[in-house]
């Protein structure tokens, strides 16, 4: 059973396996690496539809819930993948960085992306954050050649990494008080001991919040380029 709700996360994964293996072999992006592009992410989603209204329950501990909500998600995300892809095939050719890691790091960004949408507790909040964040740092450096591109992901992997130790700060101090990180676990804790008016829980909240809102750019924690 858990194994077929995390069947959208399996291909997800298996696609970006593919892609590795296919990016060492030939460098060179063809057509088919479109096509397969292509088809991968109707499977995503045909898996997501063959889910819908079957999920609902707890996976793995109580670490992922698979039900219509996330797997919702699930279908935009990948519906936006598909379009990443269509849209920078022209960008890769422009710029002559067609390979097929890119589409690699692209799904597995996506697998962190699922991993996020079904997330019922803060560790795999946290890993759903890592697993999504880390390949868009390859991809934003993907231009080897280019100076400003390196220093983009180097700025980029700093103020992730800045923003994550908020987040998992506040994640111990949760623990810590609740002796849990499961979402529900945490919220019974909370109404029973009353830690919503306790500074430490205030404290919590405010260090997950800060990190969460660096990594979605959110304001005030946004940068602004230089002209």
């Amino acid at each position: 059973q858990t194994a077929h709700m995390l069947l959208p996360l399996f291909v997800m994964v298996a696609a970006a396996c593919v892609f590795v293996v296919w990016g060492a072999v030939s460098q060179r992006v063809t057509r088919a690496h479109h096509t397969v592009n292509i088809l991968f992410h109707v499977v995503i989603l045909a898996t997501v539809v063959e889910l819908w209204g079957r999920g609902g329950g707890s996976l793995l501990g109580g670490m992922l819930i698979v039900d219509n909500f996330a797997l919702f998600f699930a279908a935009v995300c990948t519906i936006c993948s598909l379009g990443t892809v269509v849209v920078a095939r022209g960008y890769m050719d422009r710029f002559n960085i067609a390979r097929g890691e890119f589409y690699a790091m692209l799904y597995f960004s996506l697998s962190g992306m699922f991993v996020l949408v079904t997330a019922h507790d803060l560790m795999s909040v946290f890993l759903g954050i890592e697993l999504m964040s880390m390949p868009i740092y390859v991809l934003v450096g993907f231009r080897r050649r280019d100076i400003f591109s390196n220093e983009a992901a180097m700025k980029y992997f700093l103020l992730g990494a800045f923003a994550i130790a908020f987040f998992l700060y506040g994640m111990s101090i949760i623990y810590g008080l609740c002796g849990s990180m499961n979402f529900k676990m945490i919220i019974l804790e909370t109404i029973e001991h009353e830690y919503i008016h306790y500074p430490p829980f205030q404290l919590a909240i405010a260090l997950l919040v800060v990190g969460f809102v660096f990594k979605v750019s959110a304001v005030p924690f946004h940068m602004h380029p230089h002209p």
